[in-house]
């Protein structure tokens, strides 16, 4: 496991948590990253993919610590980023960048960083963006954003063709509150991270909903402004409960199968 922090390091854990090793970032006095991934879509080579938001730049990492590529800058125009929230990878290596703050797109780079294509804009309607925070790839070929300030979930094509949108406000069922991040299982199950919820939500591969968990609160299965998730070997989700100040873990297929049931009339809601 990776986990970038407020401190403006990263850590490296083992499956059981155990800390294995921790770098600082060049700078974070002007805020920390958002979004960390590792990249094994080069055989030979393991690299941690690092979206230092808040500089305008994407990091990539040795898992020594060691810096060995970097790019992006702030800047307004097309070819420049403004805050890098989070990155996706496609089985050939090609990035796909969240940005907000001018543009609110996504950006699909080379790996060698190189820009190939954005599509997005500020706005309310289907295709736009307000603070797309989480991004990732899911077979056969797409990109489901987590469009933080619209409170819904966007899918497209890797080539930026809308396919669908799923959700809106709301407390419900296949409703969001600020939906910071999410990931996807070997199954095409989604896993939406519920900043403004405090919860975690599951749908199926078209969008559908199929369980929650979570509340607010501070023990064990509670949450407190939850920032990211991703899944592991086995279908074990591990969630950042930032405000917890702590990563929890949990078994999907064990925690979501009693609120995915449907109820009796008789049972009610």
């Amino acid at each position: 496991m990776a986990v970038a922090d407020k401190t403006g390091r990263i850590q490296i854990l083992s499956p059981d948590g155990k800390p294995i090793l921790e770098w600082l970032l060049p700078r974070y006095d002007h805020g920390t990253p958002t979004g960390v991934i590792f990249d094994t879509t080069r055989s030979s080579e393991t690299t941690l993919l690092v979206a230092d938001t808040h500089y305008s730049r994407i990091l990539r990492y040795s898992l020594d610590g060691k810096l060995i590529q970097q790019f992006g800058e702030y800047g307004e125009t097309p070819d420049k980023m403004v805050y890098p929230t989070d990155i996706a990878l496609d089985p050939k290596g090609a990035m796909y960048i969240t940005d907000y703050g001018i543009c609110d797109r996504v950006m699909k780079f080379t790996r060698e960083g190189v820009l190939l294509k954005q599509w997005g804009g500020f706005g309310t309607e289907r295709g736009q963006f307000q603070r797309p925070l989480g991004i990732v790839w899911a077979p056969p070929g797409r990109l489901i954003v987590a469009d933080t300030c619209n409170h819904r979930i966007q899918v497209f094509s890797e080539e930026g063709e809308l396919l669908d949108v799923w959700g809106g406000v709301g407390d419900g069922p296949g409703q969001f509150k600020y939906p910071y991040d999410l990931c996807v299982d070997g199954d095409g199950m989604v896993y939406v991270c519920e900043y403004g919820a405090n919860r975690i939500q599951r749908l199926d591969p078209q969008g559908k909903p199929a369980g929650m968990y979570g509340v607010a609160g501070r023990g064990p299965g509670e949450f407190a402004a939850p920032w990211g998730i991703a899944i592991g070997p086995g279908g074990l989700l591990v969630v950042a409960d930032t405000d917890n100040h702590r990563l929890q873990l949990i078994d999907s297929k064990s925690a979501f199968e009693r609120s995915a049931r449907p109820q009796s009339a008789s049972q009610g809601r």
